[in-house]
């Protein structure tokens, strides 16, 4: 009974010391972001499929294999508010396109946000998904 009562407190202190460890890292993660929001484009579907953002065109650049994705990052731009000590951005919009040979078979339009920074998005032959 004693070794169960003294392998439980051990694990008790490991569990609290591990929680604080990622507390800390998450604390600083949000006070350190930049405004930079990474898009991941994921080609789910069985062909080679261009997939891209409204700034760009169909090219060899955004061409995904199947089961292949690439990887976009857009800057956010601060508020009209914020200073160095308060990180604040605007959300924006962001369009994304998936096509093939020329021809764009669907759109979708996706919220960037400090809530939204990595966003994974998926194309399944008929639609856009995260």
């Amino acid at each position: 009974m004693r070794k169960i009562a003294k392998g439980f407190f051990l694990a008790g202190i490991i569990v609290l010391t591990v929680m604080g460890t990622t507390k800390c890292k998450k604390d600083a993660l949000e006070d350190s972001w930049n405004g930079e929001v990474t898009i991941i484009m994921i080609n789910q579907s069985d062909q080679d499929t261009h997939i891209f953002t409204a700034d760009e065109f169909f090219d060899a650049s955004n061409k995904i294999p199947p089961g292949k994705r690439r990887e976009v990052k857009i800057q956010l731009q601060r508020t009209a508010n914020s200073t160095d000590s308060q990180n604040e951005y605007e959300e924006k919009q962001l369009t994304i396109f998936a096509g093939r040979n020329g021809t764009v078979i669907i759109t979708k339009t996706f919220v960037l946000n400090f809530n939204n920074r990595k966003i994974y998005v998926r194309f399944d032959n008929d639609d856009l998904f995260t």
